[in-house]
């Protein structure tokens, strides 16, 4: 990854709503640069959304529009450094394929993953499966978003190499001592998340520890 960011260039934050309701990265960030977050459409104070999320808003690029208009309403025209968190990771990887010219680097702490329906599904019991097709039932009918996360989650396996040379970083929690299967899952993803650039760098954060690895050495 690039050196810190200093005074005056800009760190892009792309998340779900804040932890229990509060900020928590961006105060941090902003101690060292310019900090942008923003409420994806349907969420907090922005406006209500006409149609449930679906494939579309990647396909028809409608959340990379709306980033895209976000940092054009704040006055940006240089690159700009996104962090993503869980379905933000997903649009904020959208947005560096589709706009390069517009990302300096990019951070993915505990991103969501484009594949991880079929790879939960995989490790799945009969039970637990039925309990993430009701928790995707009830989220498509009660979240802010409406999200049909069949569509957002499951769109197929990664593409080594998509973002080319941009700086990467994925940060995530580290499994326990005893991981479960899921977990296990989780974990691979998001290494996996790392062959989308040669140089990018996996953390896995535990209390008072972590793991690094690069993406040439997994």
């Amino acid at each position: 990854m690039p050196s810190e960011p200093t005074k005056g260039e800009v760190a892009g934050l792309l998340h779900s709503p804040p932890w229990n309701g509060r900020p928590c990265l961006a105060p941090l960030l902003a101690a060292s640069g310019q900090v942008i977050t923003y409420d994806r459409a349907g969420i907090g104070e922005s406006g209500p959304l006409t149609a449930p999320r679906d494939l579309n808003d990647f396909v028809e690029e409608l959340f990379v529009e709306e980033l895209r208009a976000v940092l054009a309403a704040a006055g940006l025209t240089r690159p700009v450094r996104l962090v993503g968190h869980s379905i933000g990771g997903v649009i904020a990887l959208a947005f560096a394929r589709q706009r390069p010219e517009r990302v300096a680097g990019l951070v993915l702490l505990d991103s969501s993953h484009p594949d991880q329906l079929a790879r939960f599904a995989a490790v799945a019991s009969p039970d637990e499966l039925e309990v993430g097709a009701d928790d995707r039932r009830q989220t498509a009918l009660h979240h802010p978003e409406r999200p049909d996360l069949g569509s957002l989650l499951g769109q197929g396996p990664l593409h080594p190499g998509g973002l080319g040379d941009l700086p990467l970083l994925t940060v995530s929690r580290a499994p326990g001592a005893t991981p479960s299967a899921r977990e296990q899952v989780w974990s691979q993803l998001q290494r996996e998340l790392t062959t989308l650039a040669p140089a990018a760098r996996a953390i896995f954060q535990q209390a008072g520890a972590a793991e690094f690895s690069d993406s040439g050495a997994r």
